[in-house]
């Protein structure tokens, strides 16, 4: 079940009645889907995490204010998400319960997460394998891809100094536009005739993931758009044999990201920067995704 669907589940919750806050949350995320039943874009998506996330902190503040300590936390070895029981019990007497109990696993990313998720990857995509593509098939394959682009942006993770969350927000709307970028050109690959209605479904799904991370709706509306504009000129991911680097996209692309850690100048990252991605889009398995193909790696 993908995140959208997860915040507008049907099923009935006896403990926590309906109120404003719960519609008027929901109507935020609903109403760009209802006009035409596509998204709406970037920044409609994104104000809509922002609001979750607001009331989801909101939450927590008030949960610590009673125990007098921390609610939640992040075990710094094994990158474990620590939730105090009286938090998940708060959150379930919400009337707006389902969409804090998603925000729960969406409002952070943590490397237990991360490892979960891509260890399980394989078989998250064979569960399509044969399915035709529908709409509502594509808004799903959208969810789970967001989803995995999301947990792998870790550029931020190679600075050589520590960063703040702030710029940490930054370097990961870049990352993700990159992302964009590409899965624009594995969609139309795989699947030419559904790329589009696939793309604003996962333009839509990454910035509500983005801002669920903490990243404000203009930061991701307008990096998105600037980014999307200038990849579209670079036809080359990689430089070809005896090529310069300069003008394909990886690298150009390594200066954005690199920029807000101090990186962009650093030859060493752009390279890397380039590389990993390519080896995390390869473990993506995005062909096979889309088109319900058998996995090619185990």
């Amino acid at each position: 079940m993908g995140l959208f669907d997860k915040l507008f589940s049907r099923r009935a919750r006896p403990e926590a009645e309906r109120g404003p806050e719960a519609d008027r949350v929901k109507a935020i995320i609903r109403k760009p889907w209802e006009d035409t039943c596509k998204p709406r874009g970037a920044y409609k998506a994104a104000t809509a995490g922002a609001e979750i996330r607001t009331r989801f902190f909101k939450v927590i503040e008030e949960v610590e204010a009673k125990l007098g300590g921390t609610a939640i936390a992040i075990a710094s070895a094994e990158g474990v998400l620590m939730v105090h029981p009286k938090l998940k019990e708060e959150l379930r007497k919400q009337p707006d319960a389902d969409v804090l109990e998603v925000a729960l696993t969406h409002c952070f990313v943590t490397k237990d997460a991360r490892r979960r998720l891509n260890e399980s990857w394989p078989s998250q995509v064979a569960r399509y394998r044969g399915k035709p593509n529908s709409d509502e098939t594509l808004r799903e394959k959208s969810g789970l891809l967001a989803a995995y682009v999301v947990n792998n942006l870790d550029a931020a993770e190679l600075a050589e100094r520590e960063t703040s969350e702030e710029l940490d927000c930054v370097v990961r709307v870049e990352e993700a536009a990159v992302w964009y970028r590409v899965l624009g050109e594995d969609a139309f690959r795989s699947i030419r005739g559904q790329r589009d209605i696939f793309m604003d479904f996962l333009q839509y799904d990454l910035a509500l993931n983005l801002a669920l991370l903490g990243s404000s709706p203009d930061l991701i509306d307008e990096t998105m758009a600037a980014r999307s504009r200038e990849y579209a000129e670079y036809h080359q991911w990689v430089p070809a044999d005896n090529a310069g680097s300069k003008g394909t996209l990886l690298w150009e692309a390594a200066k954005h990201v690199g920029e807000p850690i101090g990186l962009n100048r650093h030859p060493a990252f752009l390279l890397q920067f380039g590389i990993r991605l390519l080896e995390k889009l390869e473990h993506a398995l995005v062909h096979e995704l889309l088109v319900g193909a058998k996995c090619s790696v185990a």
